[in-house]
Order: structure tokens, then C-alpha cells, then sequence
């Protein structure tokens, strides 16, 4: 990934201004980040995020304890995470939006964030996120859902 002159130098301000957070990939349609933040703080950080929106968690994956137990039966015999996890939410008021563009863009709901912590370097939370990519014509409605969950994410890692 090539950075432009402006770009460095906003990513060094935000690492001057919230040394606990690392940006890792900043263009679409997946993001990622790094924090020093505890895992359990980024976790309720992030479901308060978006339940202060007014919106209603729908599902929360437990992926490392679905890979930790199954990887040794599959012959993995290092588990990659100590803590993986998925929230799952949906925005009625977005979603609506989507599916009023086009019916196709149910596939879009639910939003996803995820969060984990590796066996190789626990004192780190990751958060991760994909800004779903849909049909034509519903472009300004996506770019709602990059912002709310961009948003919930920022909020959850303290950088608003």
C-alpha cells in the first residue's frame, strides 16, 4: 500500500494524538485497527456504540471459541486468537433505505464488526470492518452505512 504526503501526515497526527490506536488499512471496503485498549473495554465500547444509536445487536459470533475448538481435529495445532468475535447489527432506518433502492441489497444487513486479540500478541485489540459493497443506484445509502459503522468503531476506539 503506497501512502501520498497528506495521508502520512495524517496518520502521524493520529498516532500523536491516540498513541493506543494504529491504523493498519484505511481504504475500503475493509478497515482495520490496532489498540492497546483492554478487549473487554473495546467490546462494550463497541456494543454501546451501537446500542446508543438505537440499535439493536443482533447476533455475537464467538469465532475463536468455534477455531480453538475444531482446530486440533483439523489438524491446526496453534490457535491463532485468544479472543475473536463478531458483533452483528442492523439498522431498520438503513436498511429500509437499502432495500427501497433495490430488494437485492437485503443481503447487506447485517453490519459486522469484529474484534480480536492473538495468541502471539495479547497486550493488542484488533477491531476490523467491512463497508458492504452493493447494486447500483444505492450508492448514497452506503455511503450512511460506512459512516455509522465507521463511526460506531471510532467512537468504540476513543478517537471522536
Amino acid at each position: 500500500m503506497s501512502f501520498s504526503r497528506p495521508r502520512v501526515t495524517v496518520l502521524l497526527l493520529l498516532a500523536i494524538l491516540f498513541p493506543w490506536v494504529t491504523v493498519v488499512a484505511d481504504e475500503g471496503p475493509v478497515f482495520s485497527y490496532v489498540t492497546d485498549l483492554e478487549y473487554d473495554e473495546v467490546k462494550d465500547n463497541i456494543k454501546l456504540a451501537i446500542t446508543g444509536r438505537g440499535i439493536n445487536i443482533a447476533n455475537e459470533l464467538h469465532a475463536s471459541d468455534m477455531l480453538n475448538r475444531t482446530g486440533p481435529d483439523l489438524g491446526f495445532e496453534r490457535p491463532v486468537f485468544k479472543h475473536a468475535e463478531t458483533i452483528e447489527f442492523c439498522s431498520a432506518v438503513i436498511s429500509l433505505r437499502l432495500v427501497e433502492k433495490t430488494p437485492d441489497n437485503v443481503v447487506m444487513c447485517p453490519f459486522a464488526v469484529s474484534l480480536y486479540q492473538l495468541n502471539a500478541s495479547p497486550e493488542q485489540t484488533h477491531v476490523a470492518y467491512r463497508i458492504p459493497v452493493g447494486f447500483d443506484g444505492s450508492e448514497a445509502v452506503y455511503t450512511e452505512v460506512a459512516e455509522l459503522i465507521s463511526g460506531i468503531v471510532r467512537e468504540a476506539l476513543e478517537l471522536d
